[in-house]
């Protein structure tokens, strides 16, 4: 209603009835409009007021609204790693046969990280660092809340040196080999860094490499190792990429490019047709990279 409409409604008011209201008896005084004016007035500050203060809450409040569920999508895309490849924990269906899930991979769990093997070295003595436990190998514990589990592998296991035992752990059979196992499970994989300098260490430092396939009997040695590197640091800073959104299981494997470093650690690469790359262990997660200069020695 406009201050004209409420100034008019007021002049149809008895006037017995505005003076009661405002407690006055007595004499009458002549009509007067300045009252009404007045009290009119003040009514048109208040709905403007009103009007106003609707006008600014509906901004802050949509603004508000925007931002709680900005916050809200961020901690959710947190949560579920954006920004990079999430890989889960290690799963079993509940009831399943978690035996023949350790037969696939041997893994143990070590203060709530699942460690799963990843490569065998021979004399592996030099990088056994300080016992930090024992798996007994029995698969008799599962709790799907936080993902618990005792496993397949059997024997102590111990830090390795020169690495950082939230990433790799590493056991040691009678005869000297060493097996590595590594936490590749719920983590968050943003590029290649995350995998191949933080946990192995191993740009710059690759002695080794050659490539193998069902078409190249017995491999190929990689000579160029400086183009090898500079691939590596580039790969390094690649992003990752979902294998399922890559349909990686679509496309031909040309082979596996396995890298070695001067304290016997191997490092295995899969090689897809169209460029891409993934770390052997590693299923949900890969790189699109052109692997042909490395392996095909191309300019």
């Amino acid at each position: 209603m406009r201050g004209e409409q409420i100034l008019d409604a007021l002049e149809q008011v008895d006037e017995e009835l505005l003076y009661e209201a405002q407690g006055f008896r007595g004499q009458r005084r002549k009509k007067s409009r300045w009252p009404l004016v007045s009290l009119a007035a003040c009514l048109c500050l208040v709905v403007a007021g009103t009007m106003v203060a609707q006008l600014w809450r509906s901004p802050m409040e949509s603004n508000g609204s925007v931002g709680k569920e900005s916050h809200n999508q961020m901690e959710t895309e947190l949560e579920h790693g954006s920004g990079g490849v999430y890989v889960p924990p290690l799963e079993a269906n509940e009831g399943g046969n978690m035996v023949t899930e350790a037969d696939v991979a041997s893994f143990f769990t070590y203060q709530g990280r699942s460690y799963v093997a990843c490569s065998r070295i021979p004399d592996g003595s030099h990088l056994v660092g300080k016992k930090l436990g024992t798996s007994d190998g029995h698969v008799d514990e599962w709790t799907l809340e936080s993902g618990y589990m005792e496993d397949s592998a059997r024997g102590d296991f111990y830090a390795v040196n020169g690495y950082d035992p939230t990433h790799l752990l590493c056991m040691q059979d009678e005869e000297g080999s060493v097996t590595l196992y590594w936490n590749n499970n719920d983590i968050t994989v943003k590029t290649g860094s995350d995998v191949l300098e933080t946990v192995f260490h191993l740009p710059g430092q690759v002695v080794e490499a050659a490539v193998q396939g069902q078409s190249m009997a017995g491999g190929r040695d990689i000579p160029h190792l400086d183009r090898l590197h500079a691939w590596l640091e580039e790969l390094c800073n690649t992003p990752a990429v979902s294998a399922e959104e890559a349909n990686l299981t679509s496309k031909d494997v040309y082979g596996d490019l396995i890298l070695k470093k001067a304290d016997g650690v191997t490092v295995h690469l899969v090689l897809y047709d169209g460029g891409y790359v993934q770390i052997e262990g590693l299923d949900p997660v890969c790189w699109q990279l052109d692997w042909t200069p490395v392996v095909q020695g191309k300019a």
